[in-house]
Formats: C-alpha cells, sequence, structure tokens
C-alpha cells in the first residue's frame, strides 16, 4: 500500500475515533439525565405528601375544642394545604413537561376534578375561619372536606400508577443507552486496532522507502 493511501486511512480513522470520543460523551450525558428522571420526585411521592397533609388538617379539625393554640395549628395546616395546590399548578418547561407533576394532572380529567374539589373545599374552610375565627364549628368546618377523601385516595392510586409508567419508560431508555454505549466501545477498540495495524504498515513502508 503506498505512503499516501495509508495516510488518508489514518486520518480517517483518527477522525472517527476523535468522532467516537464525543459521542461517547453525549451518550454518556443523556444516561446520567435518563438517572436523574428515575430517582426524581415523582408524582406518587407528590400526591401522597399532600394527602398526608390533608389528614392533619382533618385531624386538628376533628380534635379542635377553640383554644388559641389549636386555633394556629388549624391555620397552618390550611395555609401547608395551599401550598400543596399550588406545587400541582406550578409551571414547567417543555424538557421537563413529559414526567411532571403537571402533566399528571393534565394527565386525566379525573385528576383535575379532584384538585378543583379540593381547593374549593379548602377554600371554603378559609372563609368560615375568617368569618367565625377561634369560634368556629368543627364539625361544621369537617364536613367541608370528608366529601374530597375519596377523591384524594383515588388521585394517589392513579399518581402511583403514573409514577410506574415513567419508571418503565426511563428504564427502557437507559436500556438502549446501554447497547449504544457498549456498541461504541467496541467500535473505538476496533478504530484502535486498525490505526495500530496501518501505523505498523507505515513503518514498514518508510523503512523500505
Amino acid at each position: 500500500m503506498q505512503l499516501k493511501h495509508i495516510h488518508r486511512l489514518l486520518t480517517v480513522i483518527v477522525c472517527a475515533f476523535v468522532a467516537g470520543v464525543i459521542y461517547i460523551s453525549v451518550v454518556i450525558a443523556d444516561r446520567q439525565t435518563a438517572l436523574q428522571r428515575v430517582s426524581r420526585y415523582n408524582a406518587a411521592w407528590t400526591v401522597s405528601q399532600a394527602m398526608t397533609e390533608f389528614l392533619r388538617l382533618e385531624n386538628v379539625l376533628k380534635g379542635y375544642t377553640q383554644s388559641t393554640g389549636e386555633f394556629e395549628e388549624l391555620v397552618l395546616r390550611l395555609d401547608i394545604m395551599f401550598s400543596r395546590i399550588d406545587t400541582f399548578q406550578e409551571g414547567v418547561s417543555e424538557a421537563e413537561d413529559k414526567r411532571s407533576l403537571r402533566q399528571f394532572v393534565r394527565n386525566e380529567p379525573k385528576n383535575e376534578a379532584a384538585l378543583a374539589m379540593l381547593k374549593h373545599s379548602l377554600m371554603s374552610l378559609d372563609a368560615v375561619i375568617g368569618i367565625d375565627g377561634e369560634k368556629l364549628n368543627s364539625t361544621e368546618a369537617l364536613r367541608l372536606l370528608l366529601p374530597v377523601d375519596p377523591e384524594m385516595t383515588a388521585l394517589a392510586a392513579r399518581a402511583s400508577a403514573f409514577g410506574a409508567e415513567r419508571v418503565a419508560e426511563d428504564k427502557s431508555e437507559l436500556y438502549r443507552l446501554h447497547l449504544v454505549f457498549t456498541g461504541l466501545a467496541c467500535g473505538l477498540i476496533l478504530c484502535s486496532i486498525v490505526l495500530i495495524v496501518l501505523l505498523l504498515m507505515q513503518n514498514k513502508a518508510l523503512a523500505k522507502a
């Protein structure tokens, strides 16, 4: 083989080697992103936290005796629930939308209906607290929240199913990236062997020259 042909092949091999290294870096970055998607918070966790706070609010009402300390606790629990509602309504970027909490809410009309019912109940309770203050009738106030219980339970179940589907998708993507990474690694090894062979051939050609 002539020297100029060897030089051309060496150039092609080196360029392929560099391109492969760059692409492997991109694949690794994609894999890390996929891992972050699997490990980050999901809809099921957020809904379960909201349900826990909702039950705490109900428990405060059940044991309410019109004392100042209990009234402050009631107001605090109500504020926490409103903050949970805000969490469900937070906007997200298009890149994160597929796995976002907001996307879960939009996934089924039942989810939006359940959250609308929850918000309406909380606002009704807030209005009662604003009018009656510490002297509110806890039994009547509790009745505002009781219809929301089954809706919150169903919402938590749907959130769990939604999260499981997203995890399955991410695992599939991780497997695909693993195959790509393995193929590129094998390709780079092969390129290295070919490069070594070509260098040996070039040295022989130079020695003959």
